[in-house]
């Protein structure tokens, strides 16, 4: 069975390496070097993921609805689903800066939800009659 590793080398790739170094010690190893470059202090990976913030003077998100547009929206009233048409009172960006926020009037002109506020994705613009 010598003679078989002997003809065929080491059975481990890394054997034969440390045998062809101990073999010519004058020769510098590359692998080695490699490793000592790649683990140095000032190459470390940070603990962070990444450095993303937010910009404070990004421009607002656009809005769909401006002051006085007709809009309509889901609501449950006495347990019924039903289309409810509103017209927009005020507008304002959430404090995240994420999305737009509006307070509703219905038709008799008294704010929707004692002037709750609705998220613009809850909101669809009421298609004029033809």
């Amino acid at each position: 069975m010598q003679a078989h590793e002997q003809e065929a080398g080491p059975a481990y790739p890394q054997a034969a390496k440390d045998e062809a170094s101990a073999a010519q010690p004058n020769q510098v190893d590359d692998s080695q070097s490699i490793t000592e470059d790649l683990t140095s202090p000032g190459e470390t990976i940070p603990d962070e993921k990444s450095d993303v913030a937010l910009d404070p003077n990004a421009p607002d998100q656009s809005r769909k609805f401006s002051k006085h547009d007709p809009v309509h929206m889901m609501v449950i009233a006495q347990g019924v689903r039903m289309k409810k048409n509103f017209t927009v009172y005020k507008s304002q960006v959430n404090w995240s800066r994420s999305y737009w926020e509006y307070q509703l009037k219905d038709s008799s002109g008294a704010l929707y939800n004692s002037g709750a506020w609705v998220r613009e994705r809850d909101l669809k613009a009421e298609s004029r009659q033809r």
